[in-house]
């Protein structure tokens, strides 16, 4: 009896048990390695493509991500860059092109894209920029040709569309102006002659 209630005491004060694993494709090839710590995955683990390849190195606490986090492209590159509270990605984050170049970049409030984020496009031009709030956009909003010429600039609010928007064509004339009401098109719009005239285009009730 003695001997049993030693046992019982000592099991209960066990730390928690690790346990290294590796998860594998259908077809045999390395998915995942990492620990499980009483069941749940505990600690860092490495995913890897079909190829092998990296494909993230992902931080874990009691079955949850947590912490640093990192993504890469099948070619090696790195993907993207989050850091997560226990309700998704916080603060600052960046995301990359396969060729390396950064893709976009911004920061998380509990998990929502919040404040100023950034888009570019693959040779690193500038593409779109603009504030979020609560995970959708709010504000003044612009995007760019892939030659840096402004293609059309606008206000969002709370993620619609909003107010005087004006569309360019990559030489940078101006094209297009018109109003938005709660994401849809109100109102009389315009379109622009090469010469800057503007005529009548389109009513919208």
């Amino acid at each position: 009896m003695k001997k049993l209630l030693i046992a019982g005491i000592f099991m209960f004060l066990m730390p928690v048990l690790y346990a290294q694993d590796t998860l594998t494709y259908a077809s045999g090839e390395v998915k995942a390695i990492g620990e499980f710590a009483s069941g749940k995955k505990d600690g860092t683990w490495l995913y890897y493509y079909p190829n092998a390849q990296l494909n993230a190195a992902l931080n874990y606490v009691n079955g949850s991500l947590l912490g640093k986090q990192k993504y890469y492209h099948a070619n090696g590159q790195l993907k993207a860059y989050e850091r997560w509270e226990v309700y998704g990605p916080e603060d600052s984050a960046y995301y990359y092109h396969p060729n390396g170049q950064l893709e976009r970049k911004g920061s998380y409030n509990e998990g929502l894209y919040e404040g100023y984020w950034v888009f570019y496009y693959e040779d690193g031009t500038l593409r779109q920029e603009g504030n979020y709030q609560g995970g959708v956009p709010h504000g003044l909003w612009l995007s760019y040709h892939s030659n840096g010429k402004v293609m059309q600039e606008g206000m969002y609010t709370h993620g619609l569309q909003s107010g005087e928007w004006m569309y360019y064509n990559e030489d940078g004339r101006l094209t297009y102006l018109g109003a938005f009401r709660q994401g849809e098109r109100s109102g009389q719009w315009y379109y622009f002659k090469k010469n800057g005239k503007r005529k009548k285009w389109k009513y919208f009730d």
